[in-house]
């Protein structure tokens, strides 16, 4: 098996801001139009309507620009009442808006508020839109010039194919490498391999590696092919292992014309906080220093691998 390249990636999520006070001020300038592009969603949409030919996008925009924002909303002081109830008793609250959210900036919207450390009164606000994702969140954060938090850390090890459409993953080949920093010496790649290969085949096979320093580490397959394909009206495991080496198709690149074009097969390490769960925002990593010591263990495993 040859390693071909690696590479380091970071799922951020959340906005900290320090007291509720902050919370609702970050939303009133987000609803005024202080952080760039906070209604991008809007303009999309009355872009769209506007090519066509009843006149309702016409009307939106018409719609849009007779009404301006308060400094301070009574969108968002209605929002923060239903927030506040939520987060005193779960910690979270959240809220999605469509057409009740017209000439606001949270049209179209997610809003999430978490509440990040109730001891040091640390808030967490994400925003999603139509059209545009997280990047209302993003700019969000550069307004306040903070780092969002850290959902997780990943490294992304691509190996080269063994075939034209096949894969080996030797995982006492990653084993070896990985010992130095997470000490995987007691671990058989023939171990990994057979948790690899356990399940019905649909669900994609992750094994725990060692923890470390208050975070929990795992493996699992990246871009490869679906384990279970549908041949001439049957299902067949496309998958196998040997000895410690799992052995499997590899992922069509749907990007490009060719049909019989294959993406390189990939194995995934994510590493995340102790306890947090793959979904949601439980263990977020908000703290500048916890940041910069989850990196650091990221980067520490990748250059190992290389």
């Amino acid at each position: 098996m040859q390693i071909t390249a690696i590479s380091t990636n970071q799922i951020r999520t959340l906005v900290p801001v320090k007291g509720w006070d902050s919370v609702e001020a970050a939303l009133n300038a987000y609803n005024n139009g202080d952080i760039n592009d906070s209604r991008e969603a809007e303009r999309q949409l009355s872009a769209d309507l506007g090519k066509t030919d009843d006149g309702i996008g016409a009307a939106l925009i018409c719609l849009n620009g007779a009404t301006a924002p308060d400094q301070k909303s009574d969108f968002i002081t209605q929002m923060m009442k239903q927030a506040k109830s939520s987060i005193a008793e779960h910690d979270k609250w959240s809220g999605s808006y469509d057409y009740d959210g017209l000439n606001t900036a949270f049209f179209k919207t997610s809003v999430d508020i978490v509440r990040l450390d109730k001891q040091e009164d640390v808030y967490g606000i994400s925003l999603q839109a139509a059209y545009v994702g997280k990047q209302p969140e993003v700019n969000l954060a550069t307004f306040y010039a903070v780092e969002r938090g850290i959902k997780q850390c990943s490294i992304d090890i691509e190996v080269e194919p063994t075939s034209a459409d096949g894969f080996t993953f030797d995982f006492e080949v990653i084993l070896g490498k990985l010992d130095d920093v997470l000490d995987t010496s007691h671990i058989t790649g023939e171990t990994i391999a057979a948790v690899m290969m356990a399940g019905d085949g649909w669900d994609t096979p992750i094994f725990t590696l060692p923890a470390t320093d208050g975070y929990q580490i795992t493996l699992q397959t990246g871009l490869v092919g679906n384990r279970m394909d549908r041949v001439g009206g049957k299902i067949v495991d496309r998958w196998s292992a040997d000895g410690s080496c799992l052995l499997g198709n590899l992922l069509r690149d749907t990007t490009r014309a060719d049909k019989n074009a294959r993406k390189n097969p990939t194995l995934q390490i994510t590493i995340t906080k102790a306890g947090a769960s793959h979904s949601g925002h439980t263990g977020v990593i908000w703290k500048t220093k916890e940041q910069e010591e989850i990196i650091a263990l990221s980067n520490k495993i990748a250059a190992v691998l290389r």
